[in-house]
């Protein structure tokens, strides 16, 4: 059976939904590119199911020009929550894609969604960290971080890390946004990268990478600096803006322009580094290192970088960072859409373009796939596949 089944019964269900008012007029023509040689797989099948456009109006961060720098995240209890650039977060009903609440923000979501214990996390383009109610979307509190917080958010442990646009870590508590510490760096001299890497907090530390290249390790309880290296000092966009990622005592940084270096977790010192342009996304599972990237696809050797394969996907396609799903890896490029890709032969089945660009990440569930174009438009996608971790 085809991976992906569009036209009649996704123009079908986008007629009914919108006869119940739920769904905006907007009809997504979903076309299927690049499927060479179009391998079909009777384990993994992806339908289009719904598409909700949120609200219209004028964008409250990059002008005039379409872009969504949040993302949509799944409760368990069987609704997602998406943040716009329009300042607005929604939570929409999985099964019937009906608005569960709304909130309207006075800038644009410029972190998550995230959910964590039944909370909302924020980050908003006017400077401030944001939890809300994931059953009422009720502010439960707020903190200002004097700067935008830009992709950096992380929750774990009962902490909030959050990166601001000067430079700056925040730790604070998730239960009521007090501040526990605050940590800073110079900012960059020269040209840096749009966004800041989500920090990535273990029981003991937090991990946190800055716009002059410089990571850092510090102590949960009180901010004190384990060790603090540079990683790339000699190129000319060196600020850690990629993901951070960790497999037992080896952490997993990318720079800007630098690649992606394998550290030891006590003490910072490299173990290997690899070359690879404009990473988005890194994760670790078992014996592999995936990392999406403006060079595509990579699924390395965690232990010492070698490449089990590369999937270009095309030249330069700006891959967003991805879902990793048990049977298949999801990501994204605003030329493109959509991109399916095995995840054990990195070959690609399918690319999936619905006439929109998009830059956020596609959000794999249980059974369904959630996107957020730059059109500001959610859609839900069938998929019989799920989260790999």
């Amino acid at each position: 059976m085809p991976l992906f089944i569009p036209s009649l019964k996704a123009c079908l269900r986008l007629a009914a939904l919108a006869v119940a008012g739920v769904v905006c007029a907007c009809s997504p023509q979903w076309h299927v590119m690049d499927a060479s040689p179009a391998a079909k797989s009777a384990q993994t099948q992806l339908q289009y199911d719904w598409a909700y456009e949120l609200q219209a109006g004028p964008l409250k961060y990059f002008g005039a020009m379409p872009l969504e720098l949040g993302q949509v995240a799944v409760h368990p209890a069987g609704f997602v929550v998406a943040g716009s650039s329009h300042g607005l977060v929604v939570a929409i009903k999985a099964e019937s894609s009906e608005i569960y609440w709304k909130r309207e923000f006075t800038s644009s979501i410029t972190a998550g969604p995230i959910i964590v214990d039944n909370v909302v996390y924020i980050g908003e383009g006017s400077n401030k960290v944001i939890a809300l109610n994931a059953f009422s979307g009720k502010t439960l509190w707020e903190y200002d971080t004097d700067a935008p917080v830009e992709h950096g958010l992380s929750i774990a442990h009962g902490y909030v890390a959050a990166v601001n646009a000067n430079n700056r870590i925040f730790l604070l508590n998730a239960n009521d946004g007090s501040l526990k510490w605050r940590r800073e760096r110079p900012r960059s001299s020269g040209f840096a990268i749009y966004g800041q890497a989500s920090p990535y907090i273990d029981g003991e530390f937090v991990y946190v990478g800055f716009s002059d290249g410089y990571l850092s390790a510090f102590a949960v309880q009180d901010g004190s600096a384990q060790w603090m290296r540079e990683l790339d000092p000699n190129l000319r966009f060196n600020d850690i803006s990629g993901q951070i990622a960790r497999s037992a005592d080896v952490l997993y940084v990318a720079t800007a322009s630098g690649g992606i270096t394998a550290l030891n977790v006590s003490d910072g010192q490299s173990l290997w580094k690899r070359e690879i342009a404009d990473i988005s996304g890194v994760q670790v599972f078992q014996d592999s290192l995936f990392i999406s990237s403006n060079d595509g696809f990579y699924r390395l050797r965690a232990s010492d970088g070698h490449v089990f394969w590369h999937n270009k996907v095309q030249d330069r396609p700006a891959l967003s960072s991805f879902s990793l799903g048990k049977n298949y890896i999801y990501t994204s490029a605003p030329a493109l859409g959509l991109i399916v890709i095995e995840r054990k032969t990195g070959q690609t089945r399918y690319v999936l373009n619905a006439g929109t660009s998009f830059n956020a990440v596609p959000k794999l569930d249980k059974g369904a796939l959630y996107l957020l174009s730059n059109k500001s438009v959610v859609y839900r996608l069938l998929v019989d596949d799920e989260p790999l971790i």
